[in-house]
């Protein structure tokens, strides 16, 4: 198993706190699941590799008094070959106040479990490579989006 992490704290915007959590999650992409705390995003289509995914996302969202904790619960993605199959991804962001600004604190983990008999061929330097790559394209992508849907909201 092959483990790379990802994180990032980064002032998101200078705004109040209450302002962020009155954001309405519909407007920005997000379609909640009945009376849970669950939100299906539907992203955008991108490439990795020479493979088009259009991911959908399924998130918890809480939004409390002092904080909004974002947690991504599952990810389903089609037409992909078996390799990315054996990735497991974790993404969890808390959004909080500090002083005059929102601040956003993120991680991002990616596992990769070597289940396929023929992966073990390749090294593990170039499957550092690949999984580094890949987890940088994933932060930008999340970062900027995150950044681009609050600052869009309010």
């Amino acid at each position: 198993m092959i483990k790379i992490d990802s994180d990032r704290e980064f002032s998101l915007v200078k705004a109040s706190f209450s302002i962020i959590k009155k954001i309405n999650l519909k407007e920005i992409g997000f379609t909640k699941i009945s009376d849970s705390n669950l939100y299906i995003y539907q992203s955008d289509e991108y490439k990795i590799l020479n493979y088009s995914i259009k991911p959908q996302l399924i998130f918890s969202i809480y939004i409390e008094d002092e904080i909004i904790k974002i947690k991504l619960e599952s990810i389903s993605l089609k037409n992909l070959p078996n390799i990315f199959k054996t990735l497991k991804l974790n993404l969890e962001a808390n959004i909080f106040s500090e002083k005059d600004l929102c601040k956003i604190n993120r991680h991002i983990s990616l596992r990769f479990e070597n289940k396929n008999k023929l992966i073990k061929f390749i090294s593990e330097n170039f499957l550092n490579k690949f999984l580094n790559n890949l987890i940088d394209t994933i932060s930008i992508r999340f970062d900027r989006k995150l950044i681009k849907k609050v600052l869009k909201a309010i």
